[in-house]
C-alpha cells in the first residue's frame, strides 16, 4: 500500500472517528491504533494530524486511495471497533455508511466482520504486569510469571470529550502529568 501523506492522515482519521465514537479509547484500542499506524507506514505526525481533524468535530468518513486501500481501511476500522467488544450503535451506523460509500454489501461486510473478529482474537498486544513488569497479553487474567490478578488492574479507558461552542473559538490546552 502506497498512500501519500494526505491519504495516510485521512486513513487514520477514518479509524479514529470510529474509535472516538464512544468517547473513550481503551488500552486495546490504543494498541490497535498504533499497529494500524505502523501498518500503513504513517509517522506519528500523521496520527497527530488525524486526531486534530477528528477532534475538530466536523470530520466525516472519507474514501482513501484505491478500492483495495478502501477495503483495508474498512478492515482496520472494524479491527478497532471490535477490539473491546461488539460495536455500539453509533459505530455500527458509521461502519454501515462507510461500507455503502465504498461499495461493500451487507454479506461482504458480515464476512469482513467475521475475519476481523478472528484478527482481534489473534492480536498480540501486551501490557506490563503491575506487580512484576513482565509483558503479558491483554487477554490474560493472571500474570504467567508471578500469578498476580490482572482483571482489576487493567488501565482504564481514556475519556475523550470535545465541546465546541456554537460561535467563537474553542481552545484546548494539554496538561502534562
Amino acid at each position: 500500500m502506497t498512500l501519500i501523506d494526505q491519504d495516510k492522515i485521512a486513513y487514520l482519521a477514518n479509524v479514529l472517528l470510529i474509535a472516538y465514537a464512544d468517547k473513550k479509547i481503551s488500552p486495546r484500542e490504543s494498541a490497535a491504533l498504533e499497529e494500524i499506524r505502523k501498518g500503513i507506514d504513517a509517522k506519528k505526525s500523521h496520527m497527530t494530524s488525524a486526531q486534530k481533524n477528528v477532534e475538530g468535530g466536523s470530520y466525516i468518513l472519507t474514501k482513501v486511495g484505491s478500492f483495495a486501500d478502501q477495503v483495508r481501511n474498512l478492515e482496520d476500522i472494524l479491527f478497532v471497533a471490535l477490539m473491546d467488544s461488539d460495536p455500539d450503535e453509533q459505530k455500527e451506523k458509521l461502519i454501515d455508511e462507510f461500507s455503502k460509500e465504498i461499495g461493500i454489501y451487507k454479506d461482504q461486510l458480515d464476512r469482513l466482520m467475521s475475519d476481523t473478529a478472528r484478527r482481534c482474537d489473534q492480536a498480540d498486544h501486551s501490557l506490563a504486569c503491575p506487580a512484576c513488569s513482565t509483558a503479558i497479553p491483554t487477554q490474560s487474567r493472571f500474570c504467567p510469571s508471578c500469578g498476580a490478578a490482572l482483571t482489576a488492574t487493567e488501565s482504564p479507558a481514556v475519556q475523550i470529550g470535545f465541546e465546541i461552542p456554537p460561535q467563537g473559538y474553542a481552545i484546548e490546552f494539554c496538561v502534562a502529568l
